[in-house]
């Protein structure tokens, strides 16, 4: 892999916005301790935010359209025909 793009452009964690994707894959490949921590600041941050929305819609009553959009969006992503290695 060698993209210069972060982990997921539209995420805000300091593994997104200080990381290239290459460097990250360098760090597993590398076997260095810092890339799974990286990588579990990420998903901590993913799910931190989604839970910080999940609440935001219940309160507002639109729970049920953002989970069905929310699941729509992770299903396209997870059947997308762009691979890593395409990155």
């Amino acid at each position: 892999v060698h993209s210069e793009e972060p982990l997921d452009a539209s995420c805000t964690c300091s593994t997104c916005t200080t990381f290239s994707r290459a460097y990250l894959h360098h760090l597993f490949k590398a076997r260095e301790p810092i890339g799974p921590r990286l990588l579990s600041l990420h998903n901590l941050h993913h799910y931190h935010v989604l839970m910080a929305e999940s609440r935001k819609h219940i309160q507002a009553g639109t729970f049920a359209e953002f989970a069905r959009e929310t699941l729509d969006r992770i299903d396209r992503h997870e059947h997308s025909t762009k691979k890593m290695s395409e990155a």
